[in-house]
């Protein structure tokens, strides 16, 4: 049988009937395919072997009722059924139609005529059923599919109000339908997530794209716990958002795993650095000691005794430059307040001529040539950063470079800018890193010069960088050199000269009244002899206290703010200090990033910031510019 033709099983017992239909269908030649049974077991022995689009039953049949071909569960029909009956009443009527019957006529000469349009109607009818049904068979489906989904669903208006959650959700959070149908998803609220990340969600969302991201949430019995979201718009067939839906996804173990995977690798990292730290210092103790005992026995020697204070105070440099580069490390998000505007080209001629006597001498030892190579430095505009600083990370690139140039080679400067950054590309043909020492090279430490190497230097670099708001790429080839990339942020701001740092500059104003804030009696004395040798009047105490009672009684010309027994904080005394008419310049005693307040004050900012341990050469040099309207 021609499958586009519609096929329609025709169950009647008499004749006269049978013909009168089969009439009727002449005029539907090429559409209707009648196949005809004579009683209610034919039909049924048909049906097995057959599925009809219709079946046309005369209701009352020699072995049985026309109904009787359908199913006990109406459920379970699979055609539309038109019932004859040779007549009848309202009673049968409504039995065939309870027992599922499309349609209940009477046979009549008109309703035999009339039998392709009934049947056409009964056909339109039973395919709308058929797709009702489907698309319930599909909700069922789908609703199955949520409620045992192994994510938390939850269903929400356009105002965020809860229409639906799953069993997953209940399982996870602990509450109910009832409990949360009607209430904003805030209730899960746990208070850990900034406001920022719901403001971005929202406005994600209803912008009409997905949000992805994760909180911390808080159960019905007081419990936290994370979880990853996925949140989308569903909008409807005009393209405008009616509700949103959530799927949710409870990562709290695999996020405890990982913190203890994270700590257990701080743990190992921390260990190294403990190492690292303990062997320099016992180093550098051992030197201070051991000359400290030397010049107590043999202390006649004045040439011997210079030479020992000299090595004590070159040990002393060293440990400070282990703290320092530490320090520069772990407070890679630093701020930015004595940044200002510098030259990057001139700024990397100025550490090559730096660097041209080591690089010289390291050619003759080893018998090889370098070849510097700075064509590829492009007009760029200026950078926003620290100078000493940024020298220091070139220094440490360029260093790594020489060693890693064994047998001479070329190294290269580039320099471009692109949208707001500018890049710093420096290329050696060296010997290369592995894979592993890529990954390591920034970690404190970490080296491959041992054992001359402190494991310092690429670390320190890496914390400059990144206090610069910068970013530092590598790489690398075993055998065929390393390129590092800076990337740092670009300022309109003019120029600044790069002044090379001057040394064994004697202090020449004279008489400053100088007030020394310091709870360490032995850093105040260092700074009273320093101080009080080269003419001026020194003052210290070591709480702030102190300080607020001589700075409201006495005129200074200079204070000196270091740590301090607290009996009041910083801002009592930032106060007291922009009461005053006569201000005294300030410098701040730092030794691991203390007097973060004052530096942060707008009304009383400090001149300069002095490290511990001093550099009285240094100090000497800033005290001149500082007060050079004195002179």
């Amino acid at each position: 049988m021609d499958k586009s033709k519609t096929l329609v099983l025709l169950v009647e017992d008499r004749e006269d009937h049978v013909d009168s239909i089969r009439r009727v269908f002449e005029s539907e030649v090429g559409q209707i395919h009648l196949e005809v049974a004579r009683n209610l077991a034919d039909a049924q022995t048909s049906l097995k072997k057959i599925t009809p689009h219709l079946v046309i039953s005369n209701y009352a049949l020699p072995d049985g009722k026309g109904t009787d071909l359908l199913p006990a569960k109406k459920e379970r029909i699979t055609f539309p059924l038109l019932v004859l009956a040779d007549g009848g009443d309202e009673r049968i009527a409504v039995e065939v139609m309870k027992r599922g019957a499309m349609d209940y006529r009477v046979k009549s000469e008109r309703t035999l005529t009339e039998i392709p349009l009934i049947c056409e109607q009964i056909l339109h009818e039973w395919s709308s059923i058929l797709e009702d049904k489907q698309k319930q068979e599909q909700i069922l489906k789908l609703a199955g599919v949520v409620q045992q989904s192994p994510y938390a669903i939850l269903i929400t208006d356009k105002k965020g109000n809860i229409e639906y959650v799953n069993a997953k959700f209940i399982q996870l959070t602990g509450y109910t339908l009832e409990d949360s149908v009607g209430k904003n998803p805030r209730f899960l609220n746990s208070g850990k997530i900034v406001p920022v990340v719901y403001k971005n969600l929202w406005e994600t969302i209803k912008s009409g794209r997905e949000w992805q991201g994760g909180f911390c949430n808080k159960k019905k019995n007081g419990t936290l716990y994370w979880e990853s979201a996925s949140i989308s718009p569903i909008k409807n067939f005009e393209g405008a958002i009616t509700h949103f839906v959530a799927f949710k996804k409870d990562i709290t173990e695999q996020k405890r795993r990982k913190e203890k995977l994270l700590q257990s690798e701080k743990l190992k990292s921390l260990g190294i650095m403990i190492s690292g730290i303990a062997h320099e210092f016992n180093n550098i103790l051992a030197i201070i000691k051991g000359y400290a005992q030397f010049l107590d026995m043999h202390h006649g020697n004045e040439a011997e005794f210079k030479e020992g204070l000299r090595m004590i105070s070159k040990a002393s440099d060293d440990g400070a430059s282990i703290v320092r580069r530490m320090k520069d490390f772990l407070t890679a998000d630093g701020g930015t307040l004595w940044f200002e505007s510098v030259d990057i080209n001139e700024l990397i001629k100025h550490t090559i001529d730096y660097l041209m006597p080591k690089w010289k001498v390291m050619s003759r030892v080893r018998g090889t040539g370098y070849h510097i190579d700075t064509n590829g430095l492009q007009d760029v505009p200026a950078v926003k950063g620290s100078p000493s600083e940024l020298r220091e990370v070139l220094v440490n690139i360029i260093n790594n470079a020489l060693e890693a140039m064994e047998d001479g080679g070329t190294l290269s400067f580039r320099t471009w800018s692109k949208g707001g950054s500018v890049f710093v590309e420096i290329s050696d043909t060296g010997k290369g890193m592995s894979e592993e020492v890529q990954k390591r090279m920034f970690d404190p430490f970490f080296t491959t010069r041992m054992p001359e190497g402190t494991g310092l230097g690429m670390s320190a670099v890496y914390g400059i960088i990144k206090r610069h708001h910068g970013e530092i790429s590598v790489e690398s080839e075993l055998g065929r050199g390393t390129s590092i990339t800076l990337e740092m942020r670009a300022t309109k701001k003019a120029r600044n000269s790069i002044i090379s740092p001057r040394k064994n500059q004697e202090i020449n104003v004279r008489n400053l009244r100088i007030l020394v804030l310091e709870k360490e009696k032995e850093i105040c004395g260092v700074l009273d002899r320093f101080f009080s040798k080269k003419g001026h009047n020194v003052k210290y105490v070591n709480s702030y206290t102190e300080a607020i009672k001589l700075l409201s009684t006495e005129n200074f010309d200079l204070l000196l703010f270091g740590s301090a027994n607290q009996e009041v904080g910083e801002a009592d005394i930032i106060k007291v200090l922009e009461s005053l008419v006569s201000k005294p310049k300030i410098g701040v005693i730092t030794g691991w990033g203390e007097n973060i307040e004052l530096l942060k004050s707008e009304n009383v900012r400090a001149d300069f910031v002095i490290r511990k341990p001093f550099d009285f050469s240094e100090l000497s040099i800033t005290i001149n510019i500082l007060f050079s309207d004195c002179l």
